[in-house]
């Protein structure tokens, strides 16, 4: 009969078995599982003794990680708990603590509510990272509840907000609005505003095509509607398509071909334009004396001060102006 197998140091699993912990590098994010995984199974063998724990920890560790453990204090003089501080201290374990910032959560809200989000999979994929930064963030008291509420809120487009609080007030018309909306009842009711069985599903995404489309056929209709063979329709709609594909062709052509003016070039155009108006408001005010002139007799005694604005504005105005008495 077999003898049921006495549980000790010996049966630890060998290095890169199924049951053994991955071999540790020194990668501060995994330190912390490291020595809970090497825990776990040192309590599942019965491997209680701090040396046997201290000396055994070293098989499942890189060279590297081996000769820095093997140089702690803790493992030259053997105490499991202060060598597993001394472990997670050494490899920065705190560091894996501090991955995430309420900054984070900021610009990934920032970034998401700028974004397209008309179907349930977008969502479900800001949803995901949201998650991941803030759900973490709460987690570990670095936020409250009511900060991870509303940032979530603030992740969603205004339009898509727009439908689903409409959705949470018809739940709840007395919906207390002063405060941030509960996370499971905005996600309920964003999966409920973008459900993937609604009957005009595809033709949301479909509709702008659908009228440019709609459009073009009303044209070509209206035009052919005098004609009332319907055989020789297909090929005079056919024809006119034709042409305003070349005619947007040519258009796009001639809009690639335009190009931006430098900074320099563009000052002078700017200010040859200014120099063009500001002449021709001085054509007209010249006429405009010039008429005048014209109705006055040269004794009036506005005559002479309305005869010398316009030469000063005009020399060749003289030529057909008569001059004032001296």
């Amino acid at each position: 009969m077999n003898q049921p197998t006495t549980l000790s140091v010996i049966t630890m699993p060998i290095p890169g078995t199924r049951y053994a912990p991955k071999k540790f590098k020194g990668d501060y994010t995994r330190v912390r599982d490291f020595v809970l995984h090497y825990e776990r199974i040192c309590h599942a063998n019965n491997v209680t003794a701090d040396d046997e724990k201290c000396s055994s920890i070293l098989q499942y560790c890189s060279t590297y990680v081996r000769e820095i453990i093997e140089g702690m204090k803790h493992f030259i003089t053997p105490s499991w708990n202060s060598l597993k501080d001394e472990i997670l201290q050494y490899f920065d374990a705190a560091k894996a603590e501090a991955k995430f910032k309420e900054h984070h959560l900021k610009q990934l809200v920032d970034a998401s509510h700028k974004k397209k989000m008309g179907s349930l999979d977008d969502f479900k994929s800001y949803m995901r990272k949201y998650v991941r930064v803030g759900g973490w963030l709460l987690a570990k008291s670095k936020i409250a509840q009511d900060v991870f509420n509303r940032f979530f809120w603030k992740g969603l487009p205004k339009t898509l907000r727009h439908r689903v609080e409409n959705r949470l007030l018809q739940r709840d018309p007395t919906l207390d609005l002063s405060q941030p909306f509960v996370f499971d009842d905005v996600v309920k009711a964003v999966e409920h505003v973008l459900r993937r069985d609604r009957f005009d599903d595809e033709d949301f995404d479909s509709d702008d095509s659908d009228s440019d489309s709609d459009s073009e056929n009303s044209s070509s209709s209206s035009d052919d509607s005098s004609d009332s063979d319907k055989e020789e329709e297909p090929p005079r709609y056919i024809r006119k398509t034709t042409k305003q594909k070349k005619e947007k062709k040519r258009t796009s052509e001639t809009e690639k071909e335009r190009k931006l003016l430098s900074p320099s070039k563009s000052k002078k155009t700017l200010h040859s334009l200014d120099e063009e108006e500001h002449t021709a408001v001085k054509q007209d005010e010249v006429e405009t004396l010039i008429k005048k002139l014209g109705s006055m007799t040269i004794e009036d005694p506005n005559y002479p001060l309305l005869y010398y604005r316009a030469i000063k504005l005009d020399t060749d105005a003289r030529l057909i102006l008569c001059l004032p008495l001296s």
